[in-house]
């Protein structure tokens, strides 16, 4: 019977630390927003096509076009565009230069900032957004940042219980 309590107690302890590790990379998952950093932003789509040398401020560009992944949600969880910059690293100012719509549309305001006639037609954008999965309650995601930790108590205890029998039925304690 000892040795019985004393296998199960090792197994109890192996299989707590593998899942703990799963636990935890799940929940993680679901809690932390992603972010895309320095994707390509073409701004052709942003030219006056009745003077190519000029910028059209009327003109949108959609990150889901092609320049986030189709994983994410914005109804409860809006994009943050965090940094817009040309390809000589001169980064835009928010609202002066461009605007950030919902669901990741962007306006560029400034012509000026964006046209020069040596302009590469490719800028830089880095921004966050929230995958499907994510949990938009704080409160779920406070939830589920604890429950490894609830987990790993649980199972240790479970594990020192078991060691604690064992070690009564033998005389060691």
């Amino acid at each position: 019977m000892t040795t019985q309590k004393l296998i199960m107690a090792f197994v109890t302890l192996i299989i707590g630390i593998s899942l703990l590790g799963v636990i935890a990379t799940t929940g993680l998952g679901v809690t932390d927003q992603t972010v895309t950093g320095n994707e390509t932003l073409d701004l052709v789509q942003f030219k006056n096509l009745a003077n190519t040398s000029q910028i059209n401020t009327t003109a949108t560009a959609t990150l889901t076009n092609g320049y986030a992944t189709t994983d994410w949600q914005y109804d409860d969880c809006s994009i943050a565009v965090t940094l817009l910059a040309l390809n000589n690293g001169t980064a835009a100012t928010v609202t002066t230069d461009y605007i950030v719509g919902g669901n990741g549309e962007i306006n560029l305001t400034n012509a000026d900032f964006w046209w020069t006639e040596s302009a590469s037609n490719t800028t830089y954008i880095t921004y966050t957004y929230c995958q499907d999965e994510y949990m938009t309650l704080s409160w779920g995601r406070t939830l589920l940042g604890i429950v490894p930790g609830f987990f790993a108590i649980a199972l240790l205890m479970v594990s020192l219980a078991l060691f604690y029998s064992v070690a009564r039925e033998t005389g060691i304690i």
